[in-house]
């Protein structure tokens, strides 16, 4: 009983702390969303399809396509900061 008491509070504190975006165009049409928690983001399209996945830690972020490739990354500031493609 113990266990699974401390799985299930596990699994609502990960949730608690999850966080989602919606993204809107400039006419106002949504283009998609991302589904934030604890370091990772998973994107996805207007339709629902998913768009790939980025891992942030110490200030960069590695950013991932659909099948998992390695697309870049980031360094810095969200403004001003550095980004380096594939």
């Amino acid at each position: 009983m113990f266990r699974t008491l401390s799985i299930s509070l596990l699994l609502l504190c990960n949730s608690a702390n999850a966080q989602t975006t919606s993204f809107y165009g400039p006419s106002g049409a949504y283009q998609g969303s991302a589904y934030s928690n604890s370091g990772s983001t998973s994107y996805y399209g207007p339709s629902g399809a998913y768009l790939g996945n980025s891992y942030s830690a110490n200030g960069s972020t590695s950013y991932y396509g659909p099948s998992g490739a390695y697309e870049g990354s980031s360094y810095g500031p969200a403004v001003g900061g550095y980004y380096y493609g594939e």
